[in-house]
């Protein structure tokens, strides 16, 4: 079944890239958009057929045509083809976050794989303050399997800037701060000051220690501006 799949997709692209040929020698000037749905359409039957046919194949297939719709096999990454978007792969969840999600990947369990973590608002009873998605890698490396999402794990915390302050976004980036063997978490932490108006905007720098270990992390309270970093007032950098 899966051959006549494949066959059925080599016989659309063989009849489409004739069709171009024919429309490119028209001397008609009201064949852009056809032309284009064309070109479109050729590409995505050469995404299917990739690792399926060899590129010298689809080469043969595609003629002068592979130069006009900026097809390159002359080295192998520019023949490299990549499959049709899959959204939300892996049990990957969007969480409450509607807007803006910055994903951010980590062996936060040191168990071989990478989990997920991801900016988060989380509602507290007082408001709005920007905490944490996480879902475990309960797969592998090669095949990641994304358990259900919890919020704030770990003993994260959400953050709130002080009012009259109120933090939008964070970005925020794994890394080993303090050179002990485990991941701590800098989150740049948007926030816009209500206090006038036009509206200012901030941007913080907010530290997440990891006080557990590499296999069983554990976050300390969240403090603002470590290291010497510093609020910059009316940045629109993220």
């Amino acid at each position: 079944m899966k051959n006549k799949y494949y066959s059925r997709h080599q016989r659309q692209l063989k009849y489409l890239v004739k069709k171009l040929n024919i429309l490119l020698q028209e001397t008609e000037g009201n064949l852009k958009t056809e032309i284009s749905k064309l070109t479109s359409k050729i590409k995505f039957l050469v995404s299917k057929l990739n690792g399926v046919l060899s590129g010298n194949r689809i080469k043969k297939i595609l003629g002068a045509v592979a130069i006009f719709i900026g097809i390159s096999f002359t080295n192998t990454a520019n023949a490299q083809w990549f499959a049709y978007p899959i959204q939300d792969p892996f049990n990957l969840q969007q969480g409450n976050d509607e807007v803006i999600i910055n994903p951010e990947f980590a062996d936060l369990d040191n168990d071989g794989d990478l989990d997920y973590l991801s900016g988060e608002y989380i509602y507290s009873g007082f408001g709005y303050g920007l905490g944490f998605h996480f879902q475990e890698n309960i797969g592998n490396a090669t095949n990641p399997n994304f358990a259900n999402p919890t919020i704030n794990p770990f003993g994260l915390t959400a953050y709130s800037p002080a009012l009259p302050e109120i933090g939008l976004r964070q970005h925020h980036k794994f890394i080993d701060l303090d050179n002990d063997g485990d991941f701590d978490i800098l989150s740049n932490v948007r926030a816009v000051d209500m206090s006038s108006y036009p509206y200012a905007w901030n941007s913080h720098f907010i530290y997440y220690e990891n006080i557990g270990t590499a296999s069983n992390p554990q976050f300390s309270t969240p403090t603002l501006n470590q290291f010497g970093l510093s609020t910059i007032p009316n940045s629109k950098v993220v």
